[in-house]
């Protein structure tokens, strides 16, 4: 064997044992293998932590301030109700004064007495709305009504959190893949510059030949430093979702190729039950229903009774001594004539009920045009990953048939070049098809409003 055959079949052997063990690492379907595999070439990702999809979910909706936001308005709307019902109990409240006069205006010639220049009272009063024209009621409804849309606020908020976090998740693991297979083919493209080299210094191929190879070898790299940058700004944005300051290392477990089956199709009745911003354009009309009640309730006749305990001098003090004595009272608050003003305010609230009216209507539309935006994205997705897989595995043999013609001196370099340009670039945009396969789900998810119920609560240690 002479020294030509030795060189072309060493180079030959590294690119089968280079180009097909890469292939198979991200689990093309439909390829069994090549023959003649000697070693894996696969760069592991980066990083000595292990996370899942699942388990960055639920470390996303753990730390996320958007939620605890969420939940402190929940809470507020809890206050607002029972502040509300606070109109059904009695009231009680204690008032305290005092005075003093100086240069006294007038004087009393009262043999044995003299006005005294100061005065003081205080008193302690205990009221009970008997009827309020269904104001506390009305009131009391539209809270409750505000508690229930901050409830589906607070579902929505996690829709987007979880949705957040799937996006931020199969960034990283498209990245990763996409840094990890331009690793391999700038092992790939130096493995035959060392080949073409070591011929160049023997005098079998010319240095055109040597420089083209040198050439894809420095746009390899480049590639590569544009993928480490990209996967390491993709790690940036995990590690900054899940709260943590300082970066850790994580690497996915959950690669971009991995198979996932498409969705079913729902129906738009089932959908709107769910999706959490038509569920609060109903609460809002609701909402505006309710207002209208409440604006007819300030103008009704409100009836109070209560009992007022007072103490202290009176309002010409002669002796300095404070008296104790009691009040009953009654008092009723009838409007007769404020120039229409309540029925200004009832056409006005009718007026946001109808408005409301119309926005549950373009919800509705909304809800139905994103359904049939986001199942036409995925059906079209994933056609285009099936295409990318069958290019990918074009490319593959191109490139090993290729390589093989290259060592009997039936093809020059530069179609080996091109084989090797066409497999990167097949494979990216087989690793783009399946981030936007996957991208595209959870827009699916989303669009029918079932990606939060999607969470695993954590599991907790037995006895808590």
């Amino acid at each position: 064997m002479n020294k030509q055959n030795i060189i072309c079949g060493l180079f030959l052997a590294a690119c089968a044992a280079l180009v097909p063990s890469v292939v198979w690492a991200v689990e093309v379907p439909g390829r069994a293998g090549v023959p003649g595999v000697g070693q894996d070439y696969t760069v592991p990702a980066v990083g000595t932590i292990p996370l899942s999809r699942e388990e960055f979910r639920r470390r996303v909706v753990d730390y996320s301030n958007q939620l605890k936001m969420s939940r402190e308005n929940l809470a507020a709307a809890e206050f607002k109700v029972k502040r509300a019902k606070t109109g059904y109990y009695p009231s009680l409240g204690a008032q305290a004064s005092f005075s003093y006069l100086t240069n006294q205006p007038m004087s009393f010639d009262i043999p044995g007495f003299s006005l005294k220049d100061y005065n003081y009272t205080t008193q302690l009063a205990i009221q009970q709305n008997v009827y309020t024209g269904h104001a506390v009621t009305n009131q009391t409804r539209a809270a409750q009504i505000e508690r229930s849309i901050a409830e589906i606020q607070s579902e929505m908020t996690l829709e987007n959190v979880v949705y957040s976090a799937d996006l931020t998740y199969w960034s990283l693991s498209a990245a990763q893949q996409q840094r990890d297979i331009t690793r391999v083919y700038v092992r790939i493209v130096d493995s035959l510059y060392s080949i073409v080299n070591t011929r160049f210094q023997d005098g079998y191929v010319s240095r055109t030949d040597l420089l083209m190879v040198e050439t894809r070898l420095n746009e390899a790299k480049l590639q590569e430093i544009a993928a480490e940058k990209l996967f390491r700004s993709s790690l940036q944005n995990l590690n900054t979702l899940m709260g943590n300051l300082q970066p850790e290392g994580f690497f996915a477990t959950d690669t971009i190729a991995q198979p996932v089956e498409m969705p079913g199709q729902v129906s738009l009745a089932s959908v709107l039950a769910v999706r959490p911003d038509y569920r609060i354009a109903q609460r809002r009309l609701d909402l505006s229903n309710q207002n209208i009640r409440l604006a007819r309730a300030q103008y009704n006749p409100q009836f109070v009774v209560g009992f007022q305990g007072i103490y202290g001098t009176p309002e010409i003090n002669l002796t300095g001594d404070g008296k104790l004595y009691g009040v009953a009272f009654a008092q009723l608050n009838m409007p007769i004539f404020r120039w229409n003003e309540r029925r200004h305010s009832v056409n006005m609230a009718r007026a946001a009920a109808r408005s409301s009216q119309w926005a549950l209507l373009d919800a509705e539309n909304s809800v139905n045009g994103d359904l049939a935006v986001a199942r036409t994205n995925m059906e079209q997705s994933y056609e285009q990953v099936k295409v990318a897989e069958a290019n990918l595995n074009v490319a593959l043999d191109n490139l090993i048939l290729n390589t093989f013609s290259y060592s009997e001196g039936k093809l020059p370099i530069l179609d080996v070049l091109s084989a090797q340009l066409a497999w990167i670039q097949s494979y990216t945009a087989f690793v783009n098809s399946n981030y936007n396969y996957k991208v595209s789900i959870a827009d699916y998810y989303k669009a029918q409003g079932t990606l939060a119920q999607q969470v695993v609560p954590p599991v907790l240690p037995a006895g808590m």
